[in-house]
């Protein structure tokens, strides 16, 4: 029986230093010098933590084991005696919590072109921006917001990285959602 491989995956670790010296040119004017290395760290563990996430993914068992995990499951939920549904009641949490990712995974957060791991990627970017570094929100591709996500972005998404136009119109929907709340 063959296997399948693996998808491929994105791996950020860290900035390289020219990264790291193109990113830091359009941080907002802050005190870099007593706190510039844990914006460094913070921006490589957004990046460190999103490939975990999107790699984890990525390796998640098929449609048929999680269907074979969802009749282990019902299985134990047929059990009656209760010394030995207590016994299994550790390894019946698990694959519950197993069963809710699975299935928060094939949710339309990711369905067509959706990747809530992504979304949520740009979404702390954003969040570190304005409150961390103090810059402003702004949806016009030649505003710092823009040159920052592009020089901080590209690294970590590689090929998957947005074009101007992309981070523009993600830009354009967090203006959006926030004139919503």
């Amino acid at each position: 029986m063959a296997t399948k491989a693996a998808p491929e995956t994105t791996s950020f670790h860290r900035y390289t230093d020219e990264q790291w010296v193109a990113i830091e040119r359009i941080l907002p004017p802050t005190n870099l010098l007593s706190w510039g290395r844990n914006v460094r760290f913070a921006l490589e563990q957004i990046g460190r933590e999103f490939c975990a996430m999107r790699d984890r993914r990525l390796r998640r068992p098929s449609a048929r084991e999680h269907e074979q995990l969802r009749r282990c499951i019902a299985r134990i939920e047929s059990i009656r005696h209760p010394s030995l549904r207590r016994a299994l009641g550790p390894s019946y949490d698990l694959m519950r919590a197993w069963d809710s990712l699975l299935e928060a995974w094939s949710s339309k957060g990711f369905q067509r072109r959706r990747d809530v791991h992504r979304e949520l990627l740009y979404g702390r970017m954003i969040w570190l921006w304005e409150h961390s570094l103090g810059g402003r929100f702004g949806v016009s591709f030649e505003g710092p917001l823009a040159r920052f996500l592009a020089a901080a972005l590209g690294p970590i998404l590689r090929s998957e990285m947005p074009g101007s136009d992309g981070i523009k119109a993600l830009l354009q929907r967090e203006k959006d959602s926030r004139r919503k709340r």
